[in-house]
């Protein structure tokens, strides 16, 4: 959509949900045009009739002429049930609305306080509890003297405890994020047991928002332990100690009862921990546990639910020894929503827990007053993982002044979460991202289904045409706490290969508008910056890398071309989430150090030598630190013309290392993940306008870009996006005339999904795309 006029952000919400959302918060990046906007307050959020909707924004990243590029912005707003709703994003400074019970943060020497008039937080900033105080509306739920505990085990049973942390590893309390809409309060340290000895950091952040009394709360582990090798953990819990009177009653919604497998209501008045696995028994869970199973939602003890067995045929009786449908004896009868009330007269609770099911084992334990929610739980398999490993874990709770029935349960628990996926959807409108020039959407193929209905289905972004789940609620299986995700299962996993799951995902869901796009993307996101992000290792060459594709995920090693930064940059973009952020400038200083000590290991191919140059012109983007644009340099100096200047075209030795044993057979710069040379050549020129390298990777090109050189119809040597860079650099349009002839085959196979975008837009422009050359299914061959 070049020359895009479009002159404010049009944000679609859309309700999910049967319920009505009052004060809904709204968290989101977005995008501005260039040279638009200098300072977050001259943006605004507002309705088609111009009124101001209460919000705040945060400078997320700048251009080089000091405009905003990107801004997250909270809003708060409210839906009718299903509604859809239009707000805009208008370049007019924010009049300052009033949100419902504004969000204040208060600072002492002794704790950080979060409070908005219906809920209260106390976060000491010493040792001992982790909360001093918790209200409300008004009613206690923790005081001075609950100790609230963090805890995790090894594997002889002893305890370490986030309340002791102290010396060097001391609990540090700060404010993330705040403003009059949402703020964040994170707290982190070290597990530590009474003898002195660590296990695991951890970090929590607690979040309040405007005109709710919910809090969320996150609990990140990170395994920075100095042993190599795989590290056992027995369990990982949060210990809640409250002011719920002993008696309060449980209220769940059983899934499945009667012969007809209907859902009910059901109250617990005695202790019920809440699971999710995929071993029906507990008791075996480590004999029966396979890998990457999908898990149910479930109550530990059937007789809670007082079911009358013998009124069931024998085929649907737990006891049944037949194989009808055996995944779901897992669940059965047990099976539950994933909310839990915690009722009683004066205060009843609500809690959930994201992504409850997929992310399993997991155990909420409610026991007289104390909650224990074990995010590994004591009874699973033992947790094994490695250097470098972490896990985020995001769970809700919020209250009311009185006893709460099922149905005014499920309304808060519908505010967190539907069907695994975010409760209120959040679109873009395409031209907005085009006009701001958004992850290079403006040199993309424009959205236009109804002209290229066969081409839009082939370029699917996730998952890929012919997955009849890509319009559904069914993004990813669930398949266990540290495989969700992921893509794969027993026989491996990939590991976001070529930025596919990530950066993708986000860039169709500013070229399309469409949500499930993002829905996904955020999931494989979080998965690629935690669990395959080695976050710290005791081996440098590891030290803040990602890991290639392995069964485990975690315990591959790092290698510059399997690493794949720009998705999460983008992530950064959309969401703000500043762990991300941190893998974008982690794996920037991860290249650097290859550079500096282990430079043999890039200069291989060029694949190995290029995919540091797209991680450092991505570091670059993020901190303008010239110490990438160095390290990047030294690469280009190393391979790309090394080798150019001695051959005259880009050829390099193959085998690997062969030029050093007597002889080499050099190999043209063709071949799988050669393509990386190219764009990282021009990210890195994007940055530097260096005319020396402009014309180094022109000349290349040349070579590279002859009709013969578009070799197997394989979306990984298929490369498009280089002729795109040709085109740019040069402007030679004669050149599309030259390679017509391979045309046909990115419109049957689709070529690659990152890299295929902006070459079918040059050919959309010249009407040089004919729908009856476009194949039926994209991908590898």
């Amino acid at each position: 959509m070049p020359g895009s006029t479009a002159t404010r952000g049009h944000i679609q919400l859309k309700n999910e949900t049967v319920y009505r959302m009052e004060n809904f918060n709204v968290s989101r990046g977005f995008p501005l045009p260039p040279g638009a906007v200098r300072e977050a307050r001259e943006v605004s959020i507002r309705e088609e009739n111009g009124k101001e909707v209460p919000s705040a924004g945060k400078v997320l990243q700048r251009r080089p002429d000091g405009s905003i590029e990107w801004v997250l912005v909270d809003f708060v707003t409210t839906l009718e049930a299903e509604e859809k709703k239009s707000v805009y994003l208008e370049l007019k400074p924010t009049e300052g609305a009033e949100p419902p019970n504004p969000v204040r943060v208060e600072e002492t020497d002794e704790a950080i306080k979060l409070s908005n008039g219906l809920a209260a937080l106390a976060l000491p900033k010493r040792g001992g509890s982790l909360l001093a105080r918790w209200t409300i509306h008004g009613r206690e739920l923790v005081g001075p003297y609950d100790k609230v505990e963090l805890e995790t085990l090894d594997m002889g049973g002893k305890i370490y405890r986030a309340s002791l942390s102290s010396g060097p590893k001391a609990r540090r309390v700060s404010v993330e994020h705040a403003n009059p809409i949402r703020a964040t309060v994170l707290v982190e340290g070290t597990h530590t047991a009474r003898d002195g000895s660590t296990f695991l950091d951890f970090a929590l952040r607690f979040t309040l928002a405007t005109g709710c009394a919910d809090v969320q709360i996150d609990h990140t582990f990170y395994c920075r332990e100095a042993a190599e090798g795989v590290i056992s953990v027995r369990a990982i819990r949060l210990v809640i100690p409250t002011r719920m009177s002993p008696d309060a009653k449980k209220v769940v919604r059983q899934s499945h009862t009667g012969q007809e497998y209907r859902p009910r209501s059901v109250s617990i008045a005695e202790n019920a921990e809440l699971v999710s696995s995929s071993v029906d028994n507990l008791d075996q869970y480590t004999q029966n546990f396979k890998p990457y199973q999908e898990g149910i939602l479930f109550l530990r003890n059937l007789a809670s639910f007082h079911e009358q067995l013998g009124q069931y045929p024998y085929h649907m009786r737990p006891d049944f020894k037949g194989t009808f449908r055996p995944m779901w004896k897992v669940g059965t009868l047990r099976q539950i929503f994933p909310y839990v009330g915690w009722q009683s007269p004066q205060l009843s609770l609500v809690f959930s827990m994201q992504r409850w099911d997929k992310l399993h084992p997991k155990s909420i334990n409610l026991d007289e007053n104390v909650m224990t929610v074990s995010f590994w739980p004591e009874w699973a398999a033992p947790l094994q993982i490695v250097q470098g490993v972490s896990k985020t874990h995001t769970m809700w709770i919020t209250g009311e002044p009185r006893a709460l029935e099922i149905d005014e349960v499920m309304r808060h628990g519908l505010r967190w979460e539907i069907s695994g996926l975010d409760p209120v959807a959040i679109s873009i409108d395409p031209a907005w991202s085009v006009r701001c020039e958004a992850l290079e959407v403006n040199h993309m193929l424009r959205y236009q289904p109804q002209k290229y209905p066969f081409l839009e289905n082939l370029i699917e972004a996730f998952p890929a045409a012919g997955n009849p789940d890509r319009f559904t609620y069914y993004r990813l299986a669930g398949s266990g706490m540290l495989n969700f995700g992921d893509i794969g299962g027993e026989s491996g996993f990939t590991n976001n290969e070529d930025d596919v799951q990530v950066l993708f995902p986000l860039v169709e869901y500013l070229r399309t508008g469409n949500v499930y796009c993002f829905d996904a993307a955020q999931e494989t996101a979080k998965h690629y910056m935690e669990v395959d992000f080695c976050e710290f290792s005791s081996n440098p060459r590891q030290h803040g890398s990602l890991i290639a594709h392995t069964q485990n995920h975690y315990e591959g090693m790092t290698y510059p071309s399997h690493q794949w930064s720009e998705g999460l940059l983008a992530y950064y973009y959309l969401t703000g989430d500043e762990r991300a952020k941190k893998v974008v400038q982690r794996v920037g200083d991860n290249m650097i150090y290859w550079t500096e000590h282990l430079l043999d290991g890039i200069t291989l191919d060029g694949r190995e030598a290029g995919m540091p140059l797209v991680n450092l012109a991505a570091a670059y983007t993020l901190t303008r630190d010239k110490k990438y644009l160095a390290a990047a340099q030294t690469i280009i100096d190393n391979f790309h013309r090394r080798w150019f200047n001695e051959l005259g075209q880009l050829k390099y030795p193959y085998p690997q290392w062969a030029h050093t044993e007597g002889g080499a057979h050099h190999k043209n710069i063709e071949g799988y993940g050669d393509w990386s040379s190219f764009v990282g050549m021009y990210r890195i020129w994007e940055h530097t306008r260096d005319e020396e390298l402009k014309t180094l990777l022109v000349n290349i090109l040349k070579e590279a870009m002859r009709l013969e050189r578009f070799q197997v119809n394989d979306a990984r040597t298929m490369d498009f996006l280089a002729a795109w860079i040709y085109l740019r650099l040069t402007g030679d349009i004669a050149f599309l005339d030259r390679i017509q002839p391979v045309i046909p085959m990115l419109l049957r196979r689709g070529g690659h999904p990152t890299r295929r975008l902006h070459f079918l837009k040059e050919l959309d422009d010249r009407g040089m795309i004919d729908e009856k050359l476009v194949g039926s299914r994209g991908g590898v061959i």
